[in-house]
This record gives structure tokens, C-alpha cells and sequence, in this order.
């Protein structure tokens, strides 16, 4: 015959069994994807048109998307030039839809988040997860701090990008449209004629 000591631990074990098992991650968002970005491939699809190179010592280095699908940035990934700044500040902006500043972080220093590895290595490092809705207008931007000379303020670049980014034209990708770039700070505004590499990793 059990006890009643035995037969609670009967119970309590019962119930145990019964509940639903707890997993950890639940709460987890889903793995950043650094490879195959949306960026990657729009700059991919782009590279017969243009020269992959580092120039433009420009403060800021900036381009404008809209998204074709909904996404979530989880990532910034760049890579900076042999000489570089003290430190980067790498922002999205809402123009359109919420306009305002929906991520805006520092990497202090630039040379360890972003080593200069030279093209076409990228290093990515994690930001806080920031929506993008598909149909809105985003703009990224790369913005040097803390230099003492010109050559810390260039960045890689692919030339020859007027056609597509003139008048009405865009640079169509599978996930995302670029519609405009703009490099200023320190000189310029140099307006539609590269796009800028700064690439972000999305869920």
C-alpha cells in the first residue's frame, strides 16, 4: 500500500510528465544572416558597371532603399580602409513612412569592429534588431569620427552607379530597390554617381 508521501510524489510526477517541455530559446530571435544579404546582392548584380574600390574621403557615406520585403536589420557589416578613423557611427533612417533615426550606434574603435581587410572582406558586427517594412523608403548610413587625416575617411565604393541611380532609375534587386546614394561631409555632396558598401545582415 503507498504512503501519502508516496502518493503525492506520484502526482507531482504526473504533472510533470503532463506539462509542456520548456525550451529556452523560445524568446530567441532567429539567426542573423550575414551571407547573401540583400545588399550583397544588389552590389553583386551591379559590379560589370562599375570599379570595387576605396575612395571618397567624405564624412559620410550613405545610400537610400526601399525593401521588397518586410526584414528585420540585425547586423552592420563594413570594412574599414588601411587608415582608419577612431571610431564609426552607422545609422538607419525611416525618410517616408515613421521619418527619424530607427538605429544610430557607435563602434569604438573603428579598427577593431571593422579591421581593414581590404576588398572584398566585410566584417559584421550585431545592432539592436530594427524593423523595415516593405514599401518604406530607408536610408544607411557610414559616418567617420575622430580623424586626423583625409585617408581615414574613404570607403569602399562601386563607380559608375549614375545611370541606374539618375532621374527616375534605381537599382532593382531581388530584395530591395536602391533609389539614391549621397557622400558629403568635408567636401562634396557627391549625389547618385557610387553606391557605398555598407552592408546589414537581416532575419
Amino acid at each position: 500500500m503507498s504512503t501519502p508521501t508516496t502518493r503525492a510524489m506520484m502526482v507531482l510526477l504526473a504533472s510533470l510528465a503532463a506539462a509542456p517541455a520548456c525550451r529556452a530559446d523560445a524568446s530567441a530571435p532567429p539567426p542573423c544572416l550575414i551571407s547573401g544579404t540583400p545588399f550583397q546582392a544588389a552590389y553583386a548584380q551591379q559590379l560589370s558597371f562599375g570599379s570595387d574600390i576605396e575612395t571618397y574621403d567624405l564624412e559620410t557615406h550613405s545610400y537610400r532603399f526601399i525593401p521588397r520585403i518586410n526584414m528585420t536589420v540585425c547586423s552592420v557589416g563594413y570594412t574599414s580602409p588601411a587608415t582608419p578613423p577612431g571610431r564609426y557611427r552607422f545609422q538607419i533612417r525611416d525618410i517616408n513612412c515613421s521619418p527619424g533615426v530607427l538605429l544610430s550606434v557607435v563602434f569604438n574603435p573603428a579598427s577593431l569592429a571593422f579591421p581593414p581587410l581590404g576588398i572584398p572582406n566585410t566584417t559584421h558586427q550585431l545592432v539592436t534588431p530594427t524593423p523595415l517594412s516593405a514599401g518604406c523608403t530607408y536610408e544607411i548610413r557610414r559616418t567617420a569620427l575622430n580623424y586626423s587625416v583625409t585617408n581615414q575617411l574613404i570607403g569602399r565604393v562601386l563607380t559608375g552607379q549614375a545611370p541606374f541611380l539618375s532621374g527616375p532609375n534605381s537599382i532593382n534587386a531581388p530584395l530591395m530597390t536602391i533609389v539614391s546614394s549621397k557622400l558629403f561631409g568635408g567636401g562634396g555632396p557627391v549625389k547618385d554617381q557610387v553606391l557605398p558598401h555598407i552592408d546589414f545582415g537581416t532575419y
